[in-house]
């Protein structure tokens, strides 16, 4: 229990970090200062506690991190770190569920303050956005039928039809081993459509 305490201090301390520079990052690389990140951060933390709210996006289709349960009430890791970030900046959390595809476009856009949910970290992603220490890592598995054994390894999709979500890095990993990827919609829950 000790260790998980300390991991969740981590995990929030480090998405503080990220929650106050998330929006930053595109003015700090412009500019190349860390007087002008500093002063976006400020802003942005100004902003949100004036406001008395941080708005944060997440999927919420993805158990354990974010789903709803049987009542149909946002829950998982993910919902509990945000509602952690918003406790220690004295404010409300307001969650925003949107399609993974549209979730980076909605910071962008500035609709969501901050966004707590499963993204990989690539090099090009990395350059635009500030990112937390991960606290989760994920193995990737392609699944096939129990009766098609012709797919053993990532080599294997070379030719074969994968269905992935177009924006996602698992995409991404299916088109260099030669797949065609055809685009799938996740699992939203009907509160989420609302």
């Amino acid at each position: 229990m000790k260790n998980l305490n300390r991991l969740a201090a981590l995990t929030l301390t480090a998405a503080l970090t990220a929650a106050l520079t998330a929006c930053g990052g595109t003015a700090a690389a412009s500019s190349g200062t860390a007087a002008s990140a500093d002063a976006t951060a400020a802003d942005l933390l100004s902003e949100i506690q004036a406001r008395g709210t941080i708005t944060i996006a997440m999927e919420g289709t993805w158990a354990p991190w974010t789903y709803h349960d049987e009542s149909d009430t946002l829950v998982g890791y993910d919902v509990e770190v945000g509602t952690k970030i918003a406790e220690k900046l004295g404010v409300e959390p307001q969650f925003v569920e949107g399609e993974w595809d549209g979730l980076l476009a909605g910071l962008d856009a500035g609709r969501y303050d901050i966004m707590v949910n499963g993204v990989d970290i690539t090099p090009d992603r990395a350059a635009k956005y500030d990112f937390s220490t991960p606290y989760a890592y994920n193995r990737t598995a392609v699944i096939t039928r129990a009766d098609d054994d012709s797919i053993q390894t990532l080599e294997d999709l070379n030719g074969k039809t994968t269905a992935n979500t177009i924006s996602s890095t698992y995409a991404q990993l299916a088109e260099q081993y030669g797949a065609t990827v055809t685009g799938v919609m996740p699992c939203i829950s009907p509160a989420a459509m609302q």
